[in-house]
């Protein structure tokens, strides 16, 4: 198994010789994965949330809560995609 150290130098091997642009991009790059892709997040956190607000759902029209629920959906497609690149 590789060490902390090998992949440091894996890494900055592939990134010899690259311009300051590109250097640019790959950090903007490696922070998107680091924020957006390689965080693990418990799928008991959405159950936590709902049971916070289930009190706020109680009084909903039928309406009201077709619109939440589809609210609900979107979010989990598109809640924390950010792009800065």
């Amino acid at each position: 198994m590789a060490t902390p150290c090998r992949h440091e130098e894996e890494l900055l091997e592939e990134f010899r010789g690259l311009s300051e642009v590109e250097w640019a991009k790959l950090l903007k790059l490696v922070r998107f994965l680091k924020e957006e892709i390689l965080p693990e997040t418990p799928a008991s956190s959405d159950k936590a949330a709902v049971l916070r607000h289930a009190g706020l759902l109680a009084d909903l029209t039928p309406d009201e809560e077709q619109r939440f629920t589809e609210t609900v959906r979107r979010r989990r497609l598109f809640g924390k995609r950010r792009v800065r690149l």
